[in-house]
């Protein structure tokens, strides 16, 4: 039985269960899609769907599949822009150069498999002759976000996209985008990822969030990350996207400090927790740094373009990886905050959950 819940407070809570996990949205013009093998900030590739009219409609997931997930974009504002700009290029423009308007731009996700999503809303304000633009999704961790709705050349995080943390209870996401000043909300676009996917090759383990072991200064970090940071931003967590076969497997590490040094290390045996640094280390065995990465707004990712895949460059270290084989993945990064969880207990490095992947 399908069960919808009445507009309330300006924006729509949609209820009902699904069994979807993540999406990709392109709102404008139907005939600039992205290609499937674009990942835009969220480094997450696959089927984008095309989203104009205020009508809702079945929205595919990644894979292409046509889901019982509805989007709904609203109230009464059919408005588009576009604008060719010249530093976006290819599928960064695809997405980018043309979107929606409104007074106040209101999208719905309902019939979500409910779970941990990460939000991404693509903002680039029309010609650039908008004010900022607000960014608010109920029920988020982080809250409201401004973004300049700027293109500087890439993806900036609080600058041209906003991404938001939601634990989904109720089968819905609401995405409420409105201008500072005078002027419409615009958006160009929508990611959801969701980082408890049972479809992804990874399986989380060893958190530092008091469930297990206690961290080493009783930093515990928000449920299923790692430990606290110094910046409270409720510890690090390493999520995976992509598939094992072939390898197309990309770690994502978001909950970092806004720059941090990241080394993404990969172990083929599990230990019990230890304290390593401000966090806990469960990933052992033989151990291999695959990659050192830094932090764009408290997220790393690996590999990113032009790197390895994780199996090539396993071997290239010297390990190997068999089909059915497991191996173990683990971030550390940077928090040189000396007097947030000192010497001896910690040190000036912490570390994300581990992520176990069956090859």
């Amino acid at each position: 039985m399908l069960l919808r819940c009445l507009p309330r407070g300006g924006w729509m809570l949609l209820c009902g269960a699904a069994g979807a996990q993540s999406f990709n949205v392109d709102v404008g013009d139907a005939a600039s899609l992205p290609s499937a093998s674009y990942g835009a900030a969220a480094l997450s590739p696959g089927s984008w769907n095309w989203q104009l009219t205020l009508d809702r409609f079945d929205i595919q997931d990644v894979h292409g599949t046509t889901t019982a997930v509805d989007l709904y974009l609203g109230f009464g504002c059919p408005g588009t822009f576009s604008c060719d700009l010249p530093s976006t290029t290819g599928d960064d423009g695809r997405l980018m150069d043309d979107g929606h308007l409104c007074g106040q731009v209101n999208g719905f996700f309902d019939q979500l498999a409910n779970g941990r999503y990460l939000v991404y809303t693509y903002v680039l304000v029309a010609c650039g002759t908008a004010p900022p633009q607000r960014v608010n999704v109920p029920g988020s961790v982080e809250g409201d976000q401004i973004l300049s709705g700027t293109w500087p050349g890439a993806f900036v995080l609080g600058g041209n996209y906003a991404r938001h943390t939601v634990t989904v209870a109720s089968g819905s996401i609401a995405v409420n985008v409105t201008s500072t000043g005078v002027g419409d909300g615009h958006v160009n676009g929508f990611q959801l990822v969701r980082i408890d996917d049972p479809t992804l090759p990874g399986i989380p383990q060893c958190f530092g969030d008091g469930s297990g072991a206690a961290c080493p200064c009783g930093n515990s970090g928000q449920a299923g990350n790692g430990c606290q940071n110094s910046t409270g931003t409720g510890g690090a967590h390493l999520y995976t996207t992509g598939a094992t076969s072939p390898d197309t497997v990309v770690l994502q590490c978001f909950g970092e400090l806004p720059s941090a040094l990241t080394i993404f290390l990969q172990g083929n045996a599990t230990l019990p927790p230890a304290a390593f640094g401000d966090g806990l280390r469960c990933a052992g065995g033989i151990l291999k740094r695959l990659y050192v990465k830094s932090a764009s707004g408290g997220v790393a990712a690996a590999p990113a373009q032009g790197d390895p895949s994780i199996t090539a460059r396993s071997a290239a270290l010297g390990d190997p990886i068999q089909a059915g084989e497991r191996r173990y993945y683990q971030t550390y990064y940077r928090d040189s905050n000396p007097s947030y969880c000192p010497a001896p207990q910690g040190n000036t490095f912490n570390a994300s959950h581990v992520v176990k992947i069956v090859w």
